[in-house]
């Protein structure tokens, strides 16, 4: 009986199980950082002294792209 099939089978599940959880985690965190500025920007903001009917709110995009930048920078 060969064994090999069945491990290859159990590493394209285990490989594809990261990048679901990979692509989970990184969706959560592009929430939370968009939750987050677009909660406390405003309040930072109007602490410097500034108007904030100027302020734009992060799109859930923008943070995704946010979330990889920093990923990028600090890892």
């Amino acid at each position: 009986m060969d064994l090999n099939f069945l491990k290859g089978d159990k590493q394209k599940k285990a490989f594809l199980s990261f990048i679901v959880m990979f692509l989970a985690m990184l969706l959560l965190k592009a929430y939370v950082v968009q939750l987050i500025y677009n909660t406390l920007a405003p309040k930072l903001i109007k602490n410097v002294g500034h108007d904030v009917r100027e302020f734009k709110p992060l799109t859930y995009p923008e943070a995704i792209l946010m979330c990889i930048l920093f990923k990028f920078l600090f890892r």
